[in-house]
């Protein structure tokens, strides 16, 4: 099964990177997952698998998690191993390995939520899952106007044109905001924020 495979690949921690890098991170591989992406347009570019998938992508990754707590046992001090989940795109769910400075400086960009975590969700994981402590954050969607300077096709079927997916952008109720750059140049950027599109960071003591 493809998703064993990903299991022994990642179970054994990749020191070299985490040294080289000072992270290192567990992604579910795209052909693993690939029947799972829409080719489109980008404004879609996924959706869940069935509820028993979401459920072994889980617990693959407490599987990992708990595999790597294991080899950093004495270096707990200095790195934070933490398992992301996102509910609403299950696939983009990882175990993240990395120094303090690091997760600091990528947590400090979420705005935090008050929501509990959707335990009923993973009712057979609820064990495991309750052995975390969990903070949610709104998963917002960032984009960009610069995105969409090309139509977008699959194929050649033409999907949407600059027009309609700013049209779209709008339709969803995304936040704009004239933004500028280091390097000068001027862009406007689309925010998107719903209140049941959460990420939520476990750590394990």
């Amino acid at each position: 099964m493809k998703i064993n495979n990903w299991i022994y690949r990642h179970e054994k921690l990749d020191s070299e990177l985490l040294e080289l890098n000072g992270s290192v991170y567990a992604n579910l591989d795209f052909l693993l997952c690939s029947r799972y992406y829409h080719t489109c347009n980008f404004l879609n570019s996924y959706r869940n698998p069935s509820q028993k998938f979401q459920i072994a992508i889980l617990n693959s990754m407490i599987n990992i998690h708990d595999s790597w707590k294991t080899q950093i046992v004495r270096k707990e001090d200095i790195y934070d191993l933490k398992l992301w989940v996102f509910p609403s795109e299950v696939l983009r769910s990882s175990v993240a390995l990395s120094q303090r400075d690091i997760t600091l400086e990528n947590e400090s960009q979420l705005v935090a939520s008050h929501n509990e975590f959707p335990f009923d969700r993973y009712s057979s994981l609820r064990d495991e899952l309750n052995k975390f402590s969990w903070k949610g954050f709104f998963n917002d969607t960032v984009y960009f106007a610069s995105d969409f300077g090309k139509a977008q096709y699959a194929g050649q079927r033409l999907v949407l044109s600059r027009e309609e997916m700013l049209a779209k952008m709008h339709k969803l109720g995304a936040k704009r905001e004239h933004v500028r750059f280091e390097n000068g140049q001027r862009d406007i950027k689309y925010t998107m924020r719903e209140d049941n599109n959460l990420i939520w960071i476990g750590t394990k003591s």
